[in-house]
């Protein structure tokens, strides 16, 4: 919920051109985000709600792709891996000693791409109102199976247009048009 309450800032901002103060963007986020979830259920418009965002999520990052295309970062520079040693990147996860800067950075790392891929957190919200709960499982393995191939596909485009130096999240790192257009059509995933 955090996530997104911070992406729903990030767009209202981005969209705005960044005419008032970051946390009043929260607020209307925040508010919007409250009278939407107000209702206890979804009912019968679940299957609507779930549409919709999948095919904003889909569009917005296609245009973002297209757009990174179109508008690439010059000089950039485009790095696949870093040069490390066996042992640097062995001690960056198990160092049992204290804290170094290299074990954070490598554990930052892993809970990164746990949480990249470990299911959203409405899954069970959503389990809870499916029609025949037996589908749950499918749909799951679906959705992880079509959202992880998609993301690997959107990270690697953005990265090889926007090079080393893009942000997170990538739509950031676009031109303003493009920036604009990915979050605008992005909000109703994001609510």
């Amino acid at each position: 919920v955090g996530s997104m309450s911070l992406l729903g800032q990030l767009a209202l901002q981005t969209l705005s051109q960044g005419g008032m103060c970051a946390m009043s963007y929260l607020g209307i986020w925040t508010c919007i985000t409250f009278l939407v979830a107000l209702p206890r259920t979804f009912g019968a418009g679940l299957q609507g709600f779930s549409v919709a965002a999948c095919v904003s999520v889909l569009v917005a990052t296609l245009v973002a792709m297209i757009g990174s295309g179109i508008e690439p970062t010059p000089d950039r520079i485009v790095v696949a891996t870093a040069p490390n040693s066996f042992y640097t990147a062995f001690l960056a996860i198990t160092n049992p000693g204290k804290q170094s800067w290299m074990r954070r950075r490598g554990a930052k790392m892993l809970i990164k791409l746990v949480l990249a891929y470990a299911g959203h957190f409405l899954f069970f919200t959503i389990i809870a109102e499916v029609r025949v709960p037996s589908d749950s499982k499918k749909s799951a393995w679906a959705l992880q199976l079509f959202s992880t191939t998609w993301y690997v596909i959107f990270a690697v485009v953005s990265y090889i247009y926007l090079g080393s130096t893009v942000q997170s999240p990538s739509f950031l790192s676009l031109s303003e048009i493009w920036a604009k257009a990915a979050w605008g059509l992005f909000l109703p995933n994001i609510l």
